[in-house]
């Protein structure tokens, strides 16, 4: 009898939530974000805080402080079995790929702004432009 691990499996479930946002975030939202699709979002939100919270009650009644975690994340002993390791490489793996597209996420409407202002120049932007370039020869130049 093989025993599942309920990591693992959360794990697999935010991945899969993960790639399906990546596939989807090039497509255009064509309707608006359904009630199902909401209540299914603040649903996971849920479960993944009752997670976190679970998780920092263990380690606060165990007596494992978060820096002795990083720890054992960042150089697992020799002694770990090797799915554990997969486990910890895997959500390594997730946590890089999420932060990435955090961090484009964060930087898409700073660069949409950008380019929507260059649209809007008004005539004081365009008479200051000029004034950057000095005109060569004089009235008869050619």
């Amino acid at each position: 009898m093989t025993e599942n691990n309920p990591l693992e499996h959360m794990l697999n479930q935010l991945a899969d939530i993960f790639k399906m946002v990546e596939e989807g975030k090039t497509k255009p939202l064509g309707e608006k974000v359904t009630p199902e699709i909401k209540a299914h979002l603040e649903e996971l939100k849920k479960i993944v805080d009752q997670f976190d919270e679970l998780n920092t009650q263990v380690f606060s009644s165990g007596g494992v402080s978060e820096s002795d975690l990083k720890k054992i994340i960042d150089n697992p002993p020799a002694s770990m079995p090797a799915k554990q390791k997969k486990i910890i490489e895997f959500s390594k793996k997730l946590k890089k790929d999420v932060e990435l597209a955090k961090k484009q996420l964060r930087q898409a409407p700073s660069e949409e702004k950008l380019m929507y202002n260059k649209d809007k120049q008004t005539s004081e932007d365009i008479a200051k432009r000029k004034k950057k370039f000095k005109r060569m020869g004089g009235n008869n130049w050619i």
